[in-house]
């Protein structure tokens, strides 16, 4: 049998209560988040690394002991931007979304009227999006 990615089963989300960062709700409010795909991880990750340098080891010293390693850089530093990318990837946006839109103005507007809400929506989906524990089992020897 071949399998199509609507048999997939996906990964579960997480709701977070953002009630208080409203003025009269009426009712509870709740957003939900869920973990980056690899490729979206990749990306922000490439973001935050831009204007970094950082050298990479060789396999062996040289014979003045000098690890040496060739040198890596890029010209750009986007944090920032990787804010955005985590914001979009990190919450799931369909018809239970109490935001009309989630896109980058408004993402930014939310981060300029409240930095609080952004700060806490950002903490939870970074701190969702962490290595998953592995089950302990049994280690297998050496």
């Amino acid at each position: 049998m071949k399998y199509q990615t609507s048999d997939v089963k996906p990964l579960a989300t997480k709701a977070i209560d953002i009630t208080e960062y409203f003025t009269n709700p009426g009712e509870v409010v709740k957003l939900e988040i869920r973990h980056y795909s690899h490729y979206e991880a990749n990306e922000i990750n490439a973001l935050l690394l831009q204007g970094q340098s950082f050298k990479r080891q060789a396999a062996n010293k040289d014979e003045d002991g000098d690890e040496g390693g060739d040198e890596v850089s890029v010209t750009k530093f986007h944090i920032a931007e990787a804010f955005i990318a985590r914001m979009k990837a990190g919450v799931v946006v369909n018809e239970n979304c109490p935001f009309a839109k989630w896109d980058d103005e408004f993402i930014r507007e939310l981060d300029r009227l409240n930095p609080d809400l952004t700060g806490f929506i950002i903490d939870e989906i970074v701190g969702y999006n962490r290595p998953l524990q592995k089950k302990k089992g049994k280690s297998s020897p050496g």
